[in-house]
């Protein structure tokens, strides 16, 4: 996300993406953090995920409230988790990231989390949920 509350141009999150993933040894298991966020990168994601010898097998939604988000990002002390921008990012969740949930929803492949409970919890959590 940019400092001004808009999503990465899709091309360059996809080239920056598809470029760390190939550098991961195919015995090493991958972790992406953030993507996909639109449509557009899940098209990319099941184009190229086969291509590079991968097989996406789960989607980890982690699940918090407004003000938790709030409060969790204003700890980070980084120009776009003050308030204002959490929000943006927030209305943006609500309506571009919203149908990739309900994408992978349908798919199968959504795990949700709950991510009000503290690092070590959650972590726990998504473990349980993956393995």
């Amino acid at each position: 996300m940019l400092h001004d509350g808009r999503f990465a141009p899709a091309d360059e999150v996809e080239r920056v993406v598809g470029e760390a993933i190939a550098a991961v040894p195919d015995d090493t298991p991958v972790i992406l953090d953030g993507t996909p966020r639109t449509m557009h990168n899940v098209k990319w994601m099941e184009e190229t995920m086969p291509k590079l010898g991968r097989d996406l097998t789960h989607v980890i939604l982690i699940e918090v409230d407004l003000e938790t988000s709030k409060k969790r990002l204003g700890l980070r002390v980084r120009e776009d988790d003050l308030p204002h921008a959490v929000q943006q990012k927030w209305d943006l969740f609500n309506t571009k990231v919203r149908e990739v949930i309900d994408h992978y929803e349908r798919s199968g492949k959504l795990i949700r989390v709950d991510g009000r409970g503290s690092i070590e919890e959650v972590h726990q959590m998504i473990k349980a949920a993956v393995t």
